[in-house]
């Protein structure tokens, strides 16, 4: 099990009897408990101490336990703060919640019961902290992955390694006055590629995956590689570790060459001989610079292909903790366990059948995993209970997108899903909430979200009352076809389930 994010708790009550009897209980379980007895004290002490979560009861002398949460939050938001309620009747849930409670909790309790509400918002903080730290490592490296690929394109934007080498070694030998010459580059196995030498006889084999590569990488050649350092030679034959060569090799009588490295990253080399002059300092200047170019040109293909690799991976990384985070819903109210992956797969199907390009696509099939996160601030008893809910019920039920929002909207996504986790319970008539957005003020991707939403919501079995069918879910997004909900949205999903028979899973 992840190491937990809360160790510190601060205990508040005026009772100190109780206050006792709770710190003893967090003792146990394992955490650093400090106690205060108003919420003066408890104001102080967060003041000059770290705490990870505050247990706090509502009703004190003083101020009372929603008005020191909303002191300290406006200081410290991501604090957590859980309510003792020693009578529900005086406070209701959406004025606790809207207060900025992650939980509340009515006396007496059990050790149990403050336990569960413990580890679920320490699971809920571990997993927004995966969530922020995978975005904060894929920014990071599509920023470092792309300045370089900028960089490397601006110095010579060519199609590909091949004709960067040639072209290389083009202007290599005609500024050094050189009839031969060489450009290679060591690919990902560590062998010298060779694709550009004007040698008929150099010493190289090709590879069964069709590479060209030089066979011993022994006097010159590696003579640069292994010391990574220039070489420049006007009397060759009086140098014997340098001058071998391989059999039918034309004779070496002048040599430069220089590595071809990014830092401290061997990448290549370029190399030119026998120029009928002697090689100058301006010479091997040349060389350097035009192996810098061709080390940023072979970096940034690399990079290029580091940069798939590297979204790839923070790509599957960034979908498992947003599923982990809608994880954390189901686990809390196993009659949605299901639902919004459901709703995700079909807003995604729907987004295709309407040819919505791939960026809508992905932040709809995101955004569908978690379009309900913000019901972990919803009572459960409100969500599973029969009957019909009074208006304050209904209201705190209908604060669910926000809340959602709310836990989403620090988070840097590629796609704006805390904005269309906000709207997808808004219509196009201004009927819906939270803001009563109308038309096209409502995000594209919040609208297909809330086809999708109703058509399975309907469909499906509630705790509250059996599933209504597919049937009356195409009556009531076909009735309110640009009333309420999109309607190429509706289309779509018409289509898809008359036509081409799609079906939940």
């Amino acid at each position: 099990m992840s190491e937990s994010l809360i160790r510190r708790i601060l205990v508040v009550d005026d009772e100190e009897a109780y206050l006792s009897v709770v710190k003893q209980l967090l003792h146990r379980m394992g955490y650093s408990c400090e106690t205060a007895l108003s919420a003066a004290e408890a104001s102080e002490k967060i003041s000059t101490d770290v705490f990870d979560l505050v247990v706090s009861d509502i009703r004190m002398k003083g101020r009372n336990g929603l008005e020191l949460m909303r002191d300290v939050r406006s200081g410290q938001p991501h604090l957590n703060f859980i309510i003792m309620t020693g009578n529900a009747a005086d406070y209701s849930y959406s004025e606790i919640i809207d207060a900025g409670a992650s939980d509340f909790i009515s006396k007496p309790f059990t050790a149990g019961e403050l336990k569960a509400k413990i580890e679920r918002i320490d699971k809920e903080k571990r997993i927004l902290r995966n969530l922020s730290l995978a975005n904060e490592a894929l920014h990071r490296q599509v920023a470092v992955n792309t300045s370089i690929a900028e960089l490397s394109g601006a110095l010579m934007a060519l199609s590909s390694v091949e004709d960067i080498s040639r072209i290389v070694l083009k202007h290599a030998m005609q500024l050094t006055d050189s009839p031969q010459g060489f450009v290679g580059y060591l690919d990902r196995e560590g062998r010298l590629v060779c694709p550009a030498t004007s040698i008929a006889k150099w010493d190289t084999v090709v590879e069964p995956d069709g590479i060209v590569v030089v066979r011993r990488l022994g006097g010159m050649c590696g003579w640069v590689l292994k010391h990574r350092r220039p070489i420049l030679t006007n009397r060759l034959k009086e140098d014997s570790c340098l001058s071998r060569m391989p059999q039918g090799h034309p004779p070496m009588v002048r040599f430069l060459g220089a590595p071809a490295q990014v830092g401290e990253t061997m990448l290549g080399q370029v190399a030119v001989a026998n120029a009928p002059r002697e090689y100058t300092e301006e010479d091997l200047a040349i060389v350097q610079r035009l192996a810098a170019i061709y080390a940023l040109r072979i970096q940034q293909r690399w990079a290029e292909e580091e940069l798939r690799q590297t979204y790839g991976r923070l790509r599957n990384t960034l979908e498992k903790t947003i599923h982990s985070l809608g994880s954390v819903l189901e686990m809390r109210d196993p009659y949605t366990a299901g639902h919004q992956r459901r709703v995700s797969e079909l807003a995604c199907a729907i987004a295709l059948e309407m040819g919505q390009p791939e960026a809508v696509v992905e932040g709809v099939r995101m955004s569908g995993l978690i379009h309900d996160i913000g019901k972990i601030s919803v009572p459960f008893e409100l969500l599973s209970r029969l009957g019909k809910l009074s208006e304050p019920e209904m209201s705190l039920v209908q604060q669910h997108s926000t809340s959602g929002y709310n836990i989403l909207k620090d988070i840097e996504f590629p796609w704006p899903i805390a904005r269309i986790v906000l709207e997808h319970h808004e219509r196009l008539d201004g009927s819906g909430y939270p803001q009563g957005l109308k038309g096209d003020e409502i995000l594209l991707e919040a609208r297909i979200i809330a086809v999708a939403d109703v058509t399975e919501a309907m469909s499906s079995h509630r705790p509250y009352r059996p599933a209504l069918g597919m049937d009356l879910a195409f009556e009531e997004i076909s009735k309110n076809r640009g009333t309420l909900y999109d309607p190429d949205a509706v289309d779509a999903c018409l289509r898809l389930f008359l036509a081409k028979k799609y079906r939940f899973e």
